[in-house]
């Protein structure tokens, strides 16, 4: 939600390409990777696997500057909401070993909370209890995110304030409802969250790589060349809805072993992933995505916190899922994966720009604005971009130019695959995001 500074001299791992795939899915996937881990200002690691064995890798720049260390294929990172998807699980196995009934009342567990009876845990996993969101709360950046608070006194930060919506009415997104259903699965299973994840799923799946927020190997950054730390966060405001670390082999192996219903009966499996596309199912977003013409069903989810962004999309059909880990804050891990994605069934993509050594007129230079009001400052000289991207955070980003000429030019992002395109008679700049999304900027001020 919102990193020390990169070693540019020491080149990144390359890509790990499994050559028993098919050969045009691998070396599109290599070529990608392979221009992606050029990048001096990536740090993260990227992935595709099928049938729970990975198709390609890539792990870029660092996870911890200070100590030295580089990111890796078995690299913990904080995942953010993709956490919800443990949470929820935990809280569906109670309910099929007959623990705890999914449509009861969730204050009959939880009678200090202030919860409005009529709010079932149902709600809460499908976020449809008509609660509001700590997250969302004014003193949640400048002071909450930072200190220890217990779950009751976290989840009363939002039930002393009326329901935003009937319960089971509206989809609103809630991490205060997670972590209803994360103190619920204590109260039930009479043991630490944690501790019954591990004793449930991640023994038995064998999740070497998957533990609490604060085993992940990687430290945070905001997005700034100068990779500064991203903001301190306390553990227990993450309690349920963002708690855990993981590496990409993990995330992967999870999400297929949740598929193939080795975690969950078929009917509670069903509950979970089962639902229509655009909405949630219990932990997962549920959806459809097109790929050269066809709809393909996915279960994905996104996460992002302090200094992380992570993406899990897939594929249950074809087994097929990637997922994107970054440790810099701001970072489209979401459209990256679809990249991936597409890349893996055979998607055609134009090829990655070489970025120029030359120098390159500064013609393109000053401040542009969207659609949607955000602006984009742009410095040539300096090759930098200022904005305010995720949740009104400000951030600057370093850009090379990869196509010059009097009239039109073309850059690309240093720390992810973006690339923007100014046009000097009609003063404006388009921004194509990794999935192929576009915004279109108009020039409001020449620097």
């Amino acid at each position: 939600m919102a990193c020390p500074r990169p070693d540019r001299g020491s080149p990144a791992l390359a890509p790990r390409v499994f050559r028993h795939r098919s050969p045009p899915m691998t070396l599109a996937l290599h070529q990608y990777l392979q221009d992606l881990a050029s990048h001096a200002d990536l740090h993260g690691v990227l992935g595709v696997y099928a049938d729970g064995a990975a198709v390609a890798e890539q792990a870029c720049g660092h996870a911890n500057l200070a100590s030295g260390r580089k990111n890796a294929p078995d690299t913990r990172f904080r995942i953010g909401s993709l956490s919800k998807s443990h949470t929820a699980a935990a809280i569906l196995l109670l309910a099929q070993h007959g623990k705890l009934d999914l449509h009861d009342s969730a204050a009959r567990h939880l009678p200090d909370c202030g919860l409005d009876p009529r709010i079932t845990p149902m709600h809460l996993l499908r976020h449809r209890s008509g609660l509001g969101n700590h997250t969302a709360l004014p003193a949640y950046w400048p002071e909450l995110m930072g200190r220890h608070i217990a779950p009751e006194d976290l989840i009363r930060l939002i039930t002393a304030s009326p329901l935003m919506d009937t319960p089971g009415q509206a989809c609103r997104y809630s991490n205060t409802g997670y972590a209803v259903l994360a103190r619920i699965a204590e109260r039930v299973g009479g043991d630490a969250l944690h501790d019954q994840l591990r004793t449930m799923f991640w023994q038995a799946l064998e999740l070497r790589e998957t533990g609490s927020i604060d085993t992940a190997h990687s430290i945070g950054c905001m997005l700034d060349p100068d990779r500064p730390p991203a903001p301190p966060l306390h553990p227990s405001v993450a309690f349920g809805a963002y708690d855990l670390a993981a590496s990409a082999r993990d995330l992967a192996r999870w999400w297929l072993s949740l598929i193939d219903g080795k975690v969950l009966d078929a009917a509670h499996t069903d509950l979970m992933l089962g639902g229509p596309p655009g909405d949630f199912g219990c932990g997962w977003w549920l959806d459809e995505i097109e790929i050269d013409g066809r709809r393909w069903r996915s279960v994905a989810h996104k996460g992002d916190v302090n200094g992380h962004t992570s993406m899990l999309l897939g594929l249950p059909e074809r087994r097929l899922c990637a997922v994107v880990l970054f440790n810099t804050a701001s970072t489209p891990a979401s459209a990256t994966a679809r990249r991936l994605l597409g890349l893996a069934m055979g998607e055609a993509w134009p090829a990655y720009p070489a970025a120029l050594t030359e120098h390159v007129d500064d013609w393109a230079q000053g401040a542009y604005r969207d659609e949607q009001g955000a602006t984009y400052v742009v410095d040539t000289a300096r090759r930098l971009i200022a904005a305010t991207r995720d949740y009104g955070v400000p951030c600057r980003y370093a850009i090379r130019p990869s196509q010059a000429g009097p009239d039109a030019q073309a850059w690309r992002a240093d720390a992810f695959d973006e690339r923007h395109e100014f046009h000097r008679a009609a003063a404006t700049l388009t921004i194509t995001s990794a999935d192929g999304s576009k915004q279109h900027c108009r020039k409001v001020q020449t620097a």
